[in-house]
């Protein structure tokens, strides 16, 4: 034979050889773990006019904001997150709280965007 065709035989064995393998599957999308602590809950009665039952691990502070007596940020340590919570009554502006609550929603997905695109380019 000549070399140019013993050379194309030569692939194509290897070819036969290495086709035979299992199809390949798409690994699905991953998570990270976030693993918590055991259920259990402890009553907090703040200076506003409910109560609430939080996480034992968790820890509620009064918030930042001195004109807002019921403002409070509910912070875990261990996952490094807190949660801030505000008691308003509602009177005859329920609309207005609504619209405030989607506004303050949409300035933190702007601000989590950014911070997310900063960690991704990095």
């Amino acid at each position: 034979m000549r070399p140019k065709a013993e050379l194309m035989l030569l692939g194509f064995g290897l070819c036969l050889l290495t086709a035979c393998g299992p199809d390949p599957v798409p690994k699905p999308k991953g998570y990270f773990r976030i693993d918590l602590p055991a259920k259990a809950y402890t009553t907090w009665t703040p200076a506003c006019p409910f109560t609430a039952e939080i996480p034992v691990y968790a820890k509620a502070l009064p918030g930042n904001r001195p004109d807002q007596s019921c403002w409070y940020n509910l912070t875990f340590p261990d996952q490094r997150a807190i949660v801030h919570m505000t008691y308003r009554e509602v009177h005859s502006d329920l609309a207005q709280l609504i619209e405030d609550a989607h506004s303050y929603k949409s300035k933190h997905e702007a601000k989590g965007g950014e911070d997310l695109h900063r960690a991704r380019s990095a």
